[in-house]
């Protein structure tokens, strides 16, 4: 059974994953299609990716403080 703080750590990692992926999608629809809809959903999942990535850290640095 996984810890909470475990748990909390590997959604978070699965989801700057899916981000990244889904934002890979986008751009790449963008370059076929011509699409400004798919563009934006790229960058949208891009700069979640990137938001997730720094409050994962944040949340790591903050529970090494905390000793949980």
């Amino acid at each position: 059974m996984l810890s909470l703080k475990a748990f909390h750590i590997f959604f978070i990692a699965v989801s700057i994953l899916l981000g990244m992926f889904v934002g890979g999608w986008g751009v790449r629809q963008y370059l076929l299609n011509d699409r400004l809809g798919s563009l934006g959903l790229g960058v949208f999942f891009f700069v979640s990716a990137f938001v997730l990535l720094a409050y994962g850290l944040k949340f790591i640095r903050k529970v090494d403080e905390l000793g949980i």
